[in-house]
């Protein structure tokens, strides 16, 4: 999880909630000059999965996720 490279120079700053059946796994933020994040959650048991992102500081100015490589694995 990061911001995408061809904009992150230019700031980036999300707010990023992942959700299984309700009950929250991850909140972070994200910026343009971190480095990428790996994540590895639990969701053996999840029905229900939610993906929430939304504009961090500066409004929506270079605000692009990316989530490379995303997958579930059963």
């Amino acid at each position: 999880m990061g911001i995408d490279q061809s904009v992150a120079t230019r700031g980036g700053d999300v707010h990023v909630i992942i959700r299984g059946d309700g009950k929250v796994l991850l909140e972070a933020d994200c910026k343009g000059d971190d480095a990428p994040r790996a994540l590895d959650l639990d969701v053996e048991k999840i029905r229900d999965l939610e993906i929430f992102v939304d504009y961090g500081k500066y409004i929506d100015i270079a605000d692009h996720l990316d989530l490379a490589d995303a997958r579930l694995i059963k």
